[in-house]
């Protein structure tokens, strides 16, 4: 009998979450992308529209507006140049399409899950905390259910919470919106900042626009206050979503 070992190397693409958003939004219409943000806008009450400034067109910019070296350059004479084209097979799957599907945010969670430095145990649990998160990106079972089934206590379960709370996209496997933004809030380093404050006391004034009461129970001043919560309209309250 005749033994072999054959060694491979292969490399592996991983599209997070917000990276296969983007990839999605590029290929709306304007139409589509408005309504994309209306909904938004209605699921989310953090968020607020506000008019947008203006943006320059192709025809106000110029290559040697973009970079000073480009003012050498023969610019007519370069587009002139015949560039050649590779056009796919009727039958193709757009590339963009085929990297967004690759990648479930089940499997985008268990990738980093596997190169955590957690227990074999604390995997254990941190795979049933992953197969219990929905589509918004939340924890959808008590602690206690997994402790339970897991034959584990509730204290170490919540220890493996907080490992998967720590992964990418950042606020997933929250229980609540306090919860997944908070999460985010720590992983931007606000954790004794205004912004911590006002989502962990006085998310309830915010989601109603009470900024006044905000104002006067934290004491700060209203730019403050409006500086803080730009901040959080900048978060994602369901990082699940794709």
């Amino acid at each position: 009998m005749k033994l072999q070992m054959d060694m491979r190397l292969s490399q592996r693409l991983v599209m997070t979450p917000q990276l296969q958003q983007a990839i999605k939004l590029l290929q709306m219409s304007r139409l589509e992308l408005e309504q994309t943000v209306s909904e938004h806008l209605m699921e989310n009450p953090l968020l607020e529209e506000v008019e947008g400034e203006s943006v320059s067109t192709e025809d106000d910019i110029s290559p040697t507006s973009l970079n000073p070296i480009a003012q050498s350059i023969d610019w007519q004479g370069w587009s002139g140049i015949r560039q050649s084209r590779y056009t796919a097979p009727e039958d193709a799957v757009p590339y963009n399409q085929r990297i967004a599907t690759e990648t479930t945010l089940e499997e985008h969670l268990l990738w980093q899950l596997n190169l955590s430095a957690l227990t074999e145990d604390e995997k254990s649990i941190a795979r049933l905390i992953i197969g219990n998160i929905d589509e918004r990106g939340y924890l959808c079972c008590p602690l206690e259910d997994i402790a339970t089934d897991t034959s584990m206590s509730s204290d170490r379960v919540g220890v493996v919470l907080r490992h998967v709370q720590g992964f990418d996209p950042p606020g997933v496997a929250a229980r609540d919106l306090r919860e997944c933004l908070l999460i985010q809030a720590e992983s931007l380093g606000l954790t004794h900042s205004l912004v911590w404050t006002i989502i962990d006391r006085y998310l309830s004034h915010l989601e109603r626009k009470n900024y006044k009461a905000i104002t006067k129970a934290v004491g700060v001043g209203l730019h403050e206050i409006s500086h803080a919560v730009r901040i959080i309209e900048g978060m994602e309250p369901r990082p699940g979503r794709p």
